[in-house]
């Protein structure tokens, strides 16, 4: 372990590819969310800032990854649920919160969100979709790097004739705690709105 602050703190102002992961570097708490904010959020699984006073080091996803989750039954097979998952242009006509402004749903596709849309929260963010796996799965990332990324997964599985689908976004970056702890029943709100709103529409 690297046993002076000085070299917690040249970490810190170093650019990221520099910092060296699997070191211990000693940390306050500021020091280890300096850190953590410091490297690209989704790089933050290796690297683990030992905070003063502990004998066990603290992982930055773990220190900041947060997880909102709702799930739905929706009777129709996992096929129609799909499709509209997928058709991005047409969801402001049913999605309570979420727009796609621009983006496929394929996978590497660049898209446009407008998120908490007719909320005092809109806001406007960029993203990409990572995976996209027919009638099964579709996962995208986006928000503000280092300081509120999402990762938004949709997964589908068949129940019978029905489709049992699984909504869910992790949070990552320094504000990802802070924005939980204030935000978390008004995100599961919208969650629980934007599943039912798709169940209305894909049983209709």
């Amino acid at each position: 372990m690297l046993g002076d602050r000085r070299d917690t703190r040249a970490a810190i102002a170093a650019p990221p590819e520099q910092i060296e992961r699997g070191v211990d570097y000693p940390a306050t708490p500021v020091d280890a969310a300096l850190l953590c904010l410091a490297l690209d959020p989704r790089d933050g699984s290796e690297f683990k800032p030992a905070a003063i006073g502990s004998a066990e080091p603290l992982s930055c996803m773990t220190m900041q990854e947060n997880t909102v989750t709702s799930t739905i039954v929706i009777d129709a097979p996992p096929a129609r649920v799909w499709a509209v998952l997928t058709d991005f242009a047409n969801y402001p006509d049913w999605h309570p919160s979420l727009e796609v402004l621009a983006g496929q749903a394929e996978r590497g596709s660049a898209l446009h969100m407008r998120i908490a849309a007719g909320t005092p929260a809109e806001r406007v963010a960029e993203g990409e979709v990572l995976e996209v796996e027919p009638d099964r799965l579709l996962v995208w990332e986006g928000g503000m790097k280092g300081l509120l990324w999402g990762r938004h997964t949709f997964e589908l599985t068949a129940d019978g004739t029905a489709t049992h689908l699984v909504n869910t976004e992790s949070f990552t970056g320094a504000m990802a705690a802070d924005v939980l702890t204030a935000s978390r029943a008004l995100l599961e709100a919208e969650f629980a709105a934007a599943n039912e709103a798709l169940k209305a529409l894909v049983e209709s």
